[in-house]
């Protein structure tokens, strides 16, 4: 059975693959990690605009350390799981038969318009000026889509898929990161015992190193989080 947790300004919910039918459509999804929660903490504004999510699911062990600190002791710990955003876009795209992507580059984007050919209703960069928004919400709407993935980066996809929640109430939403440069093959995603090993964040910086910095704000980050959880009630 699902169950939501307070998770310092916002919320968490308890998430396996096995509780994908649990999804409805039309549902906004946030799978949350760093960025997010140092985003959080920064505007109140982007904090409302995630707790519009009708999901808010672990996407990296952060989240899941954080939320074991948090409800150490209780049986809501052993129900956070690592989700990686695209191991569940994926499985929300076996599951749908229109599907729209927002995002990314138009070099990428090609690619995915060939790949999801077969399911592909809608695909659209994530270049666009603010003016052009509502033109491609329209699009969006008119395309019939049950599946929307928005590939703009954190906070940009949130700040998007919250702004426009009810215009596309009939579609699934969820952000997905980095998701469009691996599946178009820009990227490579880490092996698989990297990601057992929960150091996928190092595979990409060897493709790209500028997001060292990142990391290491995140690192930062977390061990705040980490000794604010060991105060918090829960």
């Amino acid at each position: 059975m699902r169950e939501r947790r307070k998770f310092f300004d916002i919320y968490i919910d308890s998430f396996s693959l096995d509780d994908i039918d649990l999804i409805k459509r039309g549902d906004f999804i946030v799978t949350l990690n760093m960025d997010h929660l140092k985003n959080s903490q920064k505007s109140v504004d982007f904090t409302n605009d995630l707790k519009k999510a009708d999901w808010i699911i672990a996407d990296g062990i952060s989240i899941v350390l954080l939320s074991k600190s948090l409800y150490k002791g209780t049986e809501f710990v052993s129900k956070i799981h690592k989700i990686p955003g695209i191991d569940l876009a994926t499985e929300l795209i076996s599951r749908s038969n229109r599907v729209a992507f927002l995002g990314s580059t138009q070099k990428n984007i090609k690619r995915i318009e060939k790949i999801f050919s077969d399911k592909l209703v809608f695909a659209h960069h994530g270049f666009f000026l603010e003016t052009q928004e509502q033109k491609i919400i329209d699009e969006i709407k008119k395309s019939d889509a049950d599946l929307l993935l928005v590939a703009l980066g954190c906070p940009k996809q949130e700040i998007f898929l919250a702004k426009h929640q009810k215009s596309l109430e009939n579609t699934t939403k969820i952000g997905v990161g980095g998701a469009f440069d691996i599946w178009s093959g820009e990227l490579q995603r880490a092996p698989k015992f990297i990601q057992n090993l929960n150091l996928e964040w190092a595979f990409r910086i060897i493709q790209e190193p500028f997001r060292l910095f990142r990391i290491i704000s995140n690192v930062h980050s977390f061990i705040l989080f980490f000794v604010s959880s060991l105060f918090d009630e829960g």
